[in-house]
């Protein structure tokens, strides 16, 4: 009997954790990473999948919870702007300081991003992001202050028709069980300076939730485009899969087969996520095995 160990190992990527980011900088991408290395490693592992299964090049950077004394040199090469996008998979380069989540990147950085995000015509994308005046929303009726176990509530996630590959999307049936969330509403604050529109919603769920909020936006603000997800990208869901196809298509402006090396689709790749409710005893199984495979490998 032979085994194409290839494909199993494909196969077994959506259930199995990747180790700690490391830094690379493929001369082909058109994306870049900026990571926190001190936040959790679950909040990339999505993310870097879906590129190791799809074969996206991409290029990743790390910076600490002690700052970053660097440049933003290699956004360049010759004098040109090398990506066409920026994603921040972890929010704003965000870990856990002693009182509040805190950003590795000063003020100063940041600026320099947003400028070359504006004079290249990059797009930004944030994952795991909180809603901010900055992607034009807030958190819905304040409820994280005054009632912060609501994150935790499970809701529906769902898709208008105004989203690309809306039906497919809803015929996910996903939830935020086991996700950690934040539902937004737009900030009055911003209305005359933004522009910002539902990409997905979360459904009402009472008595915290009375009706339907924003799960993620896209915004235009002081000449960017920005697309942000608040809720947590788990590497056991397909569903989030599927979230990463999205943000992929429209970071690039592209169909999801110009996108991937492997020769998928939009379609193709969203069928492979139908199964996204997978039990957790099935992934302790696929990962029991998954154990054992790499065991055999090893030996023989």
């Amino acid at each position: 009997m032979r085994f194409n160990f290839k494909k199993i190992a494909v196969a077994l990527l959506p259930f199995l954790s990747f180790a700690a980011a490391e830094e690379r900088d493929d001369p082909s991408s058109e994306i870049v990473l900026f990571v926190n290395k001190d936040a959790n490693e679950k909040d990339i592992s999505s993310t870097l999948m879906i590129f190791e299964e799809y074969q996206i090049p991409y290029t990743l950077k790390e910076f600490s919870k002690d700052g970053y004394t660097g440049n933003f040199d290699f956004l360049y090469k010759d004098g040109q702007p090398r990506f066409h996008a920026l994603v921040f998979p972890n929010g704003r380069v965000a870990y856990k300081g002693n009182e509040a989540w805190k950003s590795s990147l000063t003020d100063e950085q940041w600026a320099q991003l947003e400028d070359y995000a504006k004079q290249s015509e990059a797009r930004i994308v944030y994952l795991n992001e909180y809603p901010h005046e900055l992607t034009c929303t807030q958190v819905y009726h304040s409820y994280g202050e005054t009632n912060p176990n609501s994150f935790d509530d499970v809701q529906q996630v769902t898709a208008p028709a105004s989203t690309s590959m809306a039906e497919e999307i809803n015929g996910l049936n996903f939830d935020t069980k086991d996700i950690h969330h934040y539902p937004a509403e737009a900030n009055p604050n911003t209305v005359n300076t933004c522009e910002v529109e539902p990409l997905l919603f979360f459904e009402k769920q009472l008595p915290n939730f009375p009706e339907q909020t924003w799960a993620a936006v896209t915004a235009k603000r002081d000449g960017l485009e920005m697309i942000a997800f608040y809720l947590a990208f788990g590497d056991w869901s397909k569903a989030s899969t599927a979230l990463n196809i999205i943000w992929l298509e429209w970071a690039l402006g592209k169909n999801f087969k110009q996108i991937a090396t492997t020769g998928d689709d939009t379609k193709s790749a969203f069928g492979k996520t139908s199964d996204a409710n997978v039990s957790t005893a099935a992934g302790v199984i696929l990962v029991t095995l998954s154990t054992l495979f790499t065991m055999i490998v090893t030996l023989f």
